[in-house]
């Protein structure tokens, strides 16, 4: 893609002063103990148009329900910190500042596009 920039780094390292239309985390932040904090960092450093984002959701399927119910695993992946509803995932948006633009499920997961609240001055 013409103009994209991939960044392997440390985020909370990396201080290149830039701007950054859209970023995108695809299954990153159901790994992340920091969720909000670095959605927030992410915001306020590189001021993006958007946020593309994936994640597993957390209904997926009635068996994820019982399997809780039961006290037995049922996450996708045991490095997940969460699965989300949706609800979920506008909550932690919400707290770093941004909101949910549009949202569409598809295989068991949520793809999102998040924007930044406009600050008044």
């Amino acid at each position: 893609m013409p103009g994209a920039v991939i960044i392997n780094a440390d985020i909370w390292e990396y201080c290149e002063n830039r701007r950054f239309d859209v970023i995108i985390l695809s299954n990153i932040l159901e790994h992340l103990d920091r969720r909000i904090e670095i959605l927030d960092y992410l915001n306020r450093q590189f001021r993006p148009r958007e946020f593309l984002i994936r994640v597993p959701l957390l209904q997926r399927e009635w068996l994820v329900q019982y399997k809780m119910e039961l006290g037995i695993e049922w996450r996708l992946d045991l490095t997940h910190k969460i699965e989300y509803t949706e609800d979920e995932l506008c909550k932690e948006l919400e707290k770093a500042g941004l909101f949910l633009k549009r949202v569409s499920v598809k295989w068991g997961e949520m793809y999102a596009v998040a924007g930044a609240y406009v600050k008044k001055a």
